[in-house]
């Protein structure tokens, strides 16, 4: 059984972690982590056993993909995470 399956996307969704929208220009289903979803991973990447399971799960799901491509990926995430970290704070000092 996969771990993205489209139940635990939906609940994702329903709880604010997630937005899903129709991209007609790629003809795909575009999912986006929302800000409550980025400090959620914040928060769950500072437990050890998590951290591997999301190496994990990055590592499956970037099989096929160039060395290029996997450092590409890494960098989104980061800038995603940052992202949301500038959001949070300015969001604190209103």
């Amino acid at each position: 059984m996969p771990i993205e399956s489209e139940q635990d996307i939906g609940i994702l969704c329903r709880n604010g972690f997630m937005t899903e929208k129709y991209d007609e220009q790629f003809d795909d289903l575009i999912r986006t982590l929302t800000n409550k979803g980025m400090n959620e991973i914040k928060e769950i990447l500072r437990v050890p056993e998590y951290r591997k399971i999301f190496a994990q799960i990055f590592k499956n799901e970037t099989i096929g993909m160039t060395d290029e491509d996997k450092v590409g990926v890494v960098r989104e995430i980061q800038k995603m995470l940052n992202e949301s970290k500038g959001t949070t704070e300015r969001g604190n000092k209103q």
